[in-house]
């Protein structure tokens, strides 16, 4: 199903659209998928890979601090504009408190 997905993806989005493949519920002991299944299929099909928790909320700022990473390389990589130019462009993350965390997960 996860192929399918990737390749409507790549066929309806502009050709630098980042895709991540995330594997959730690493809350659990039991694994439906191992993770070296999920890093292989998104290092086959060159997905950006994380795993998480919703329940907990573990690694889900990592998956967004990353992509913004990864989106913000690419920008700098793909544009001529000069670097004054894009310091304006430039963004912060800033670390919630925890409390704001715990209870936001969404199942």
């Amino acid at each position: 199903m996860a192929k399918e997905w990737i390749r409507e993806i790549r066929e309806r989005s502009p050709q630098r659209t980042k895709i991540v493949l995330l594997g959730n519920k690493i809350d659990r002991e039991e694994r439906a998928i191992p993770t070296e299944t999920g890093r292989k299929l998104a290092n086959k099909k060159n997905l950006l890979f994380f795993e998480s928790s919703a329940k907990t909320g573990e690694g889900i700022n990592k998956v967004f601090y990353e992509l913004a990473k990864a989106i913000r390389l690419d920008l700098d990589e793909n544009t001529s504009l000069s670097e004054s130019e894009t310091e304006s462009e430039s963004f912060e993350l800033t670390k919630k408190n925890k409390k704001n965390v715990e209870g936001s997960g969404c199942c």
